[in-house]
């Protein structure tokens, strides 16, 4: 069974969307666009490899777009480890480097 776990800062990630989405949009659009990343998520967990290689954040760093969000992780043996969720305006370098 592929399985996708969540670092902490990717669990941060996921709060911030939905809690920034239930704000200026509604709850309803906030719980969808977390569904829509955990569909992601489960599809990546079961097809590692489709995401674009990301080995410029770090070796053996893969993201995958999720609508306006970019899921970064790192295929694992059972699965993926999501490292990050971030917006695709947000400077990435930054983001993993602070």
């Amino acid at each position: 069974m592929n399985v996708s776990t969540l670092s902490r800062a990717a669990e941060f990630d996921l709060e911030e969307i939905w809690l920034y989405l239930r704000r200026h949009a509604s709850e309803a659009i906030a719980d969808g666009q977390i569904k829509q990343i955990h569909r992601r998520a489960e599809m990546l967990a079961s097809s590692p490899m489709m995401g674009q290689a990301c080995e410029e954040l770090s070796v053996g760093f893969r993201c995958f777009p999720s609508d306006k969000y970019i899921i970064y992780y790192r295929p694992m043996a059972t699965g993926i480890e999501i490292i990050r969720v971030l917006h695709g305006s947000r400077n990435i370098e930054r983001s993993f480097f602070w």
